[in-house]
């Protein structure tokens, strides 16, 4: 029943569990090497273990080495009490998937002074707060907007940044422009690019990603959009007051130039239109009555115009007549 125990805690953690966790559950030392030599188990660093039939974990050895420097706590210890070790650097962003990154190491911030007789693993002293961090598959991990800042003032490739940011706005991690815009000040200097190259650079991406969801998703109300809206409505609308400014200066003088004048007499224009429209008012009745009386004209001519085409197409038909002809001669006869 024990190890049945250790199982259920391994089954929450990926398939692996430290040796103090086993321990702490009733499992001497003695049976988890027996479990070993069955082939039950899989020692996967000092002191980490792994259920020969746990699933396959791309991230196997992070894992394994966060759990290792606080082997005690389980996993689901350390994410409630926001206790423990959390990744961060190039480690961090394998786990949040981003970035082109080669990890050499794996980096930790600790609230607590930690050691590792493991030359790959490396824990650094930092107070974080909780909403630095993020619950990654897993994991405590720092969060996308202290990531993209250490690497910042760490100097990487502003290339390499931006592909970083890039990967983590495309999958909706929420990022604080105004800290890196913050951070993006402080490495300036050392970068040897203004502030505003900087952060341009780097806010590009979030402009692109959030045009291709309001492309495809008008209604999209995720956190993306909001924020980058946001911070153009409010980081970016005193520069464009300055621009603004700018622009009045620069055409003043073209609106202060002394442009000739043209005297025109409105009044008499207005009354001349006025004139006109009297007289078109005036006329319009007697035009109406004009096209009116035409109409009864042409009405009452018709019946007469009828009677005589067909007189004249009647005494056409006569004069045309063999025996009307004939009726003429003997008429003419004494």
């Amino acid at each position: 029943m024990v190890w049945l125990d250790v199982e259920k805690l391994a089954g929450e953690q990926h398939g692996l569990f430290t040796s103090a966790q086993a321990v702490n559950l009733g499992v001497n030392r003695a049976m988890i090497t027996r479990k070993k030599q069955q082939g039950a188990i899989e020692q996967i660093r000092y002191g980490v273990y792994a259920l020969a039939s746990a699933p396959s974990d791309p991230h196997q050895e992070i894992r394994a080495a966060w759990l290792s420097l606080e082997p005690s706590q389980t996993a689901v210890q350390r994410i409630v009490n926001h206790e423990g070790p959390i990744l961060c650097g190039t480690v961090a962003a394998e786990i949040y998937e981003a970035g082109v990154f080669y990890t050499e190491r794996y980096d930790f911030y600790s609230s607590t002074r930690k050691q590792s007789r493991d030359e790959h693993i490396r824990v650094r002293l930092r107070n974080l707060e909780k909403e630095d961090t993020e619950t990654v598959d897993g994991m405590l991990v720092v969060s996308p907007t202290v990531l993209v800042c250490d690497f910042l003032e760490e100097y990487y490739d502003l290339n390499d940044v931006t592909t970083l940011i890039r990967d983590l706005v495309d999958s909706r991690r929420k990022i604080n422009w105004n800290r890196v815009e913050e951070t993006a000040q402080k490495v300036s200097e050392g970068y040897g690019i203004p502030t505003e190259e900087i952060f341009e650079q780097l806010f590009a991406p979030a402009l692109e990603v959030s045009s291709a969801i309001k492309s495809t998703d008008p209604n999209n109300e995720q956190y993306l959009p909001k924020e980058v809206n946001k911070y153009i409505v409010e980081n970016w609308s005193q520069s464009m007051q300055e621009f603004n400014k700018s622009l009045r200066e620069s055409l003043k003088p073209i609106i202060q130039m002394q442009i000739p004048k043209i005297n025109v007499d409105v009044r008499a224009l207005t009354e001349t239109r006025k004139s006109l429209d009297g007289m078109v008012k005036n006329l319009a009745p007697q035009l109406s009555e004009i096209s009116k009386r035409s109409k009864e004209i042409q009405d009452n001519m018709h019946p007469t115009l009828v009677r005589m085409q067909k007189s004249v197409e009647n005494n056409a038909l006569s004069t045309s007549s063999p025996n009307n002809a004939n009726s003429s001669r003997k008429d003419v006869k004494v």
